[in-house]
């Protein structure tokens, strides 16, 4: 009987378990301890990523990787070809294409691109449905798989501003105006705690919400506008109090 471990050990698993923004740190620092031709161990890659080698976030992130067909292998890793692509373009377009193969090689992700490509993505909560129903992603990670990869396709620059999914249309460079992942979705993401959704709107007069206050700060050219319903619950100052804290500068050192 052939022995196919070897290749089993190549490839990643259905589904990642984290976004690809949080995947390419694995394969930054693959490319960078061997130079994209020496495998690199585990041991060195904690070292590298400051993680706990035995941890599970750092597994998950290998694994996740490796469904990305970002690296390959098992206890020493190497970039996969299509990563040298990425990291070593030999054109104009060699880079973009290549992430649009790395949203790609996860087969979860692969259905949804095949079943909504050039149309308006669904909601999470529906996307989470399919991958449950269609692509085997267990119930418990549904959800944060759907996220997963609407995030993962706005990092690849396959979203538009519309919401539409458009890797085709992205291999062909005509997408832009892109909301990128912030660190604080992504932070959402990694930790499990859901974010409200939220729609940005342009303002042109009047007020959004009816029956509502409203707030506004003018300084160094720039005006900050804060409008809430006069009946707001706990629940959403809960919400909106998230995001303010988000927002919050950091204390610079003095």
């Amino acid at each position: 009987m052939k022995n196919d471990q070897p290749e089993k050990e190549k490839t990643g698993g259905n589904y990642p378990y984290y976004p690809l923004a949080l995947c390419l740190p694995i394969a930054d620092a693959v490319k960078s301890l061997g130079n994209g031709k020496t495998p690199v161990s585990k041991s060195l890659l904690a070292s590298i990523l400051k993680e706990n080698e035995r941890s599970q976030t750092l597994t998950f992130k290998i694994a996740s990787a490796k469904s990305f067909g970002l690296i390959e292998g098992r206890s020493n890793f190497l970039l996969t070809e299509i990563s040298k692509r990425y990291y070593f373009p030999t054109d104009q377009s060699d880079k973009q294409n290549a992430l649009l193969d790395v949203l790609e090689s996860p087969p979860a992700f692969k259905k949804l691109i095949e079943r909504f490509d050039g149309s308006k993505l669904q909601p999470t909560e529906i996307l989470g449905n399919i991958l449950h129903r269609e692509a085997g992603v267990p119930q418990s990670w549904k959800d944060r798989v759907a996220v997963s990869f609407v995030k993962s396709a706005q990092f690849a620059s396959a979203i538009d501003e519309h919401g539409y999914l458009r890797v085709k249309a992205s291999r062909e460079g005509q997408v832009s105006d892109l909301s990128p992942t912030s660190e604080a979705e992504i932070e959402a993401i990694e930790t499990g705690i859901p974010q409200p959704q939220i729609t940005r709107h342009k303002r042109i007069a009047g007020q959004l919400n009816a029956n509502s206050k409203d707030w506004s700060q003018t300084a160094n050219g720039r005006t900050i506008y804060l409008e809430y319903p006069m009946d707001i619950n706990s629940q959403e100052w809960e919400d909106l109090n998230r995001q303010i804290q988000r927002i919050k500068p950091k204390e610079k050192n003095t």
